[in-house]
């Protein structure tokens, strides 16, 4: 088995796009089981020979495709030659992609260590390089990297030298990275990892689109909050004439609210007396003016967090910058700051440079807020639909999966085996107040005091004792709930204790427990099931960690199995109801398109088989669900319609 080891030059990404044109691929095709080196290769856009070697290497199922962040340089390929997009999801399917900056993730994710803070660089190549092969690669700003659109159409055999270095030590400095870390063992799911980043990469590519006067909207509605907390908090003294936060005065507000509560004021690793939301709106009760600074505080990140950076959807494709791997396996998103930088700007007289401006092109997907109507600001293009499709307790269901593997017994995967449809929480919830199942159902569609009672407990339950939470934790966790409005009251350790010992009986789940605390006991690595990805034990917060990652990394391999399948109908499968379509959106257990309208139906039961189909190869033993709807804009209130047996809008 080779390997082709490549990257990618380009010109500067900005925001609204994430594949600028292509300058140059540089490569070497390499044998690592014979340790022979290939020669490293500069190839303009336009050689013919460089579209050659590359459809060559996609072909050859002999040949491994590596690239560092590899998602950007494939997409680039994708991008430059469209015509080669089925072979790279041919290339991909086949498990050959590989990606050293995942594969150090991983490396990670087994030591037990990814999810510490790290400095700035760390997964970069130059941090890897530098750790592993101890070669300082200069990345900064003064460097080629963002400047080889100056070189577009020029013979690499006349670029000046740095550049040319620059280009090949990218190559070089790759085979010397993956090399050490084969001498750490396999990573045996990188293979998966690589096709979802390419998923995602194409996702932040095509990038979503929004409302002007939505988002007008959403932005006057925080405005007109955050004018009448200051309003308040001037009143109060909080606020000083200047329109900011007397910092002096809220210290003092905190500590004679916890003198009034009898409680110890929290204090800062400066000494200083807290202030953050947990702290405010903790002592809320005892003092008014933190309650409103809270909301103050709330209204200001939503318009700064969200409002603001959605806006460049409104002028062009609203990107963002997907993760594809934290440490229960799962994703993450965050919002992107693109520079806007020219490499034809020439230097200024004096010798400065031009500025460098920073735009905020997208925000963190996964976690929108629901109020002021901000994710309703997300709208589909012109000729489309989104279409939302989510799993039914996909958490539930892998939870059920492990369970049955490890005990051969789960509670679980018999209620979703009897009823693909089977409602845990209300189930639970019946059990409280001593009904049937079948009653619970009925009281939940006509009982309020039930649905936000019994069931809210039983739902409470069900997304945290998997994951290890103990009775004092779960109690503090019923008072955010009673807060949100979901329960009538909250709930006393007491209560939670015996709620806890009851939902164990009930669901059986003593063999689960043991399984975790014999891998946090004696230190002993997780392989997470299907996938054989390994996580290390660290000594910090194992046993919720690993209790979590058994189901929720299950549940991850799952959902990026059929990401994989979603975008490859989209791009690659020309007779897929799906071809055509763009996802926009991956948030754990949902997929949000863009379909178009003239087959929206069809393509969005396209997405609810595909979805289904990677549940049941990953988790054959337990019955999987997906529930559509397509929307005219983003929002969580949407349920699936149907007129005359085909899915419309709901709003």
């Amino acid at each position: 088995m080779k390997t082709f080891r490549f990257d990618t030059e380009t010109f500067p990404i900005r925001a609204g796009l994430l594949a600028p044109k292509l300058v140059c691929v540089q490569y070497a095709i390499d044998d690592d089981v014979k340790g022979l080196n290939g020669d490293v290769r500069i190839v303009l856009r336009d050689d013919p020979g460089t579209k050659a070697v590359i459809e060559a290497c996609l072909d050859d199922d002999n040949v491994l495709f590596e690239a560092f962040n590899g998602a950007y340089d494939i997409v680039e390929i994708i991008a430059t030659w469209p015509d080669l997009i089925g072979k790279v999801f041919r290339m991909l399917a086949r498990g050959r992609g590989r990606d050293p900056m995942l594969r150090e993730m991983l490396l990670e994710i087994r030591a037990g260590t990814l999810q510490d803070k790290h400095p700035q660089g760390h997964f970069s190549l130059g941090g890897i390089a530098k750790r592993r092969v101890g070669v300082e690669m200069d990345k900064g700003e003064e460097t080629w990297r963002t400047r080889y659109a100056l070189l577009d159409g020029i013979d690499p055999s006349r670029w000046p030298e740095e550049a040319r270095q620059y280009a090949v030590d990218d190559v070089r400095y790759l085979r010397d990275v993956a090399r050490s870390q084969a001498r750490d063992g396999a990573t045996p799911d990188e293979w998966l990892q690589v096709a979802a980043a390419v998923c995602l990469q194409l996702a932040a590519l095509h990038g979503a689109r929004t409302d002007e006067w939505t988002l007008s909207w959403a932005e006057m509605c925080c405005l007109a909050e955050a004018e009448f907390c200051e309003d308040v908090l001037t009143k109060a003294g909080l606020f000083t004439a200047e329109g900011t936060v007397n910092t002096a005065k809220v210290h003092e507000a905190v500590v004679a609210a916890c003198v009034a509560a009898k409680i110890e004021v929290p204090l800062t690793p400066g000494k200083k007396p807290k202030a953050d939301a947990d702290t405010l709106e903790m002592l809320a009760p005892h003092n008014e003016a933190l309650t409103v600074l809270s909301r103050l505080n709330t209204a200001r990140k939503w318009k700064s967090t969200y409002i603001e950076p959605m806006q460049s959807g409104i002028r062009h494709a609203m990107t963002s910058r997907p993760n594809v791997l934290v440490a229960s396996g799962r994703t993450s998103w965050g919002g992107s700051k693109l520079k806007q930088a020219n490499p034809f700007w020439p230097e200024l007289e004096d010798g400065l440079k031009y500025e460098v401006v920073e735009e905020r092109a997208g925000t963190n997907f996964q976690n929108f807020p629901k109020a002021y109507g901000i994710r309703e600001g997300v709208v589909p293009r012109d000729g489309f639909h989104l279409a939302s499709v989510d799993y039914g307790a996909l958490e539930l269901r892998t939870l059920g999966q492990a369970c049955l593997w490890i005990a051969g017994d789960s509670a679980f995967a018999d209620g979703f085996r009897k009823d693909p449809n089977w409602d845990p929480h209300s189930d639970y919830g019946g059990e409280v107040v001593g009904i049937s199942y079948e009653e619970a159902i009925k009281r939940k569609k006509t009982d309020a005091a039930f649905k936000k009672g019994p069931r809210a407990i039983g739902k409470a339950l069900n997304f945290s004792l998997p994951g290890g939470v103990g009775a004092r934790r779960f109690a503090d966790m019923t008072v955010d709930l009673y807060k949100a409005g979901e329960l009538p009251a909250p709930l006393t350790v007491q209560e939670c204790y015996e709620h806890k010992e009851r939902w164990n009986e009930k669901f059986r789940m003593a063999p689960f427990f043991e399984f975790v605390s014999y891998h946090s006991d004696t230190g002993t690595p997780l392989t997470q099931f299907v996938s054989n990805r390994v996580r290390g034990c660290n000594g910090r917060n194992d046993y919720t960690s690993l209790a979590n990652s058994i189901f929720q990394g299950l549940a991850g391999d799952l959902a990026k199995r059929a990401l994989f399948y979603i975008t490859m109908s989209c791009y690659a499968v020309p007779d897929s109801p799906l071809f055509g379509s763009r996802l926009l959106f991956f948030i754990h257990d949902e997929f949000i398109l863009e379909v178009p309208v003239d087959n929206a139906h069809e393509a969005t039961m396209e997405v609810v088989r595909l979805m289904v189909l990677a549940a049941n190869e990953v988790c054959p033993d337990v019955p999987f669900t997906a529930e559509p709807a397509l929307m005219t804009h983003w929002t969580k209130e949407a349920e699936p319609v149907y007129v005359d047996g085909k899915l419309v809008p709901w709003a």
